[in-house]
């Protein structure tokens, strides 16, 4: 039951599961073993998946306990990226991704990022458009 939360969690967000393990710093096998219920998760790890999926702390105790999680929302409001700078960042990563002079490592960071700065797009226009049509 947890592990399909957080799965849904991770699949509303647009991340894909390397992203999602990445952004909470855990092993992509753990993280897939935690979807599948397969693997009793760690008190210390629920704080790197809750932030991972923008719940607020507290948020997979909350949901053992039958409650539903809390989505975090940032005590100061972020301003929303522009199109021009998600441009230039993905160009950035790409670059850096494609060139074959850069070492293994690197071009992999670079692709990492740039699979996660997609995500984090598709979730800053899920939220933008959200609040707009809540204001409707």
């Amino acid at each position: 039951m947890l592990g399909e939360k957080i799965k849904n969690r991770r699949t509303e967000l647009q991340l894909s599961v390397s992203a999602a393990a990445r952004a909470a710093g855990i092993n992509r096998n753990t993280w897939s073993a935690v979807e599948r219920g397969e693997r009793e998760t760690e008190d210390y790890t629920f704080g790197a998946i809750e932030r991972a999926l923008r719940w607020r702390p507290g948020s997979i105790t909350a949901m053992l306990h039958g409650r539903a999680p809390e989505q975090g929302r940032p005590a100061h409001p972020t301003p929303h990226l522009t199109d021009d700078q998600y441009a230039a960042a993905a160009a950035l990563y790409k670059s850096i991704r494609d060139n074959p002079d850069r070492s293994r490592l690197l071009r992999d960071m670079a692709a990492a990022s740039l699979e996660q700065l997609n995500a984090i797009r598709a979730a800053d226009r899920a939220e933008g458009e959200a609040g707009t049509a809540a204001a409707s």
